[in-house]
């Protein structure tokens, strides 16, 4: 079988050639990796930095560990993983609708944590002891509300609680979940629900508020970040 010479380097027949077309496809949306959080205020992140220090100085965690600061000290409602920013704008009227049904609160920080468990632990946390039920029920209603809008239901369990640390490697916590049990911050406000996003550098997460929606408030006090 033979070939012309230059057959196949010419444009098609009635116009230029592939390669010369412009690209009119539309761009693609940004992602964004979302989830709904209760931020901590001043009051509490003091209490939790310096229980971070005293955990650093822990021989169990001397090595491989990071530590959450800031808006990384947070109780997470609800994670939607990674969405348009049109379904982000979707999730700030939603937690606004249900944070607009609910007065301000307050709530007890109490003891020490590790998942998946002490003996073999990755992650260290602090629960949630008063004010656990409205909390509850505020991240139901907010579920229920946005698989209404098409988002999945989690397939998590929800269990409040709040990071202070992570591991690289799996470490026997016991002693430190014992030792740390009377740990305590009471009567922390919670006063807004904060549709977050998570950026993932070298350092570690970087957390963004999107929107702010505050407790009992009707919905057009919502306010962008």
């Amino acid at each position: 079988m033979s070939f012309e010479r230059g057959r196949f380097d010419r444009p098609p027949r009635g116009g230029r050639d592939f390669r010369d077309r412009p690209d009119d496809r539309p761009p693609r949306e940004e992602k964004l990796r979302v989830f709904v959080a209760l931020q901590m205020p001043d009051v509490a992140l003091e209490a939790l930095a310096k229980l971070q220090g005293e955990l650093r100085a822990e021989p169990e965690l001397a090595w491989n560990v990071n530590f959450p600061r800031g808006t990384g000290l947070h109780v997470t409602l609800q994670f939607l993983g990674e969405i348009s920013a049109g379904r982000a704008r979707a999730v700030s009227r939603a937690v606004q609708e249900v944070a607009a049904e609910h007065a301000p609160f307050r709530l007890d920080l109490a003891g020490l944590g590790a998942f998946p468990k002490p003996g073999r632990a990755r992650v260290v946390w602090t629960g949630l002891r008063s004010g656990l039920e409205l909390l509850s029920r505020i991240q139901r209603q907010l579920e229920d509300l946005l698989i209404k809008n098409g988002f999945p239901r989690e397939d998590r369990r929800f269990e409040p609680h709040l990071t202070l640390a992570r591991l690289k490697d799996p470490a026997d916590l016991r002693r430190l979940v014992e030792k740390y049990a009377t740990f305590a911050v009471p009567g922390v406000p919670a006063a807004a629900l904060h549709v977050m996003k998570s950026e993932l550098q070298r350092d570690g997460s970087v957390y963004t508020a999107l929107s702010t929606a505050p407790l009992g408030v009707p919905a057009p006090a919502v306010q962008s970040a």
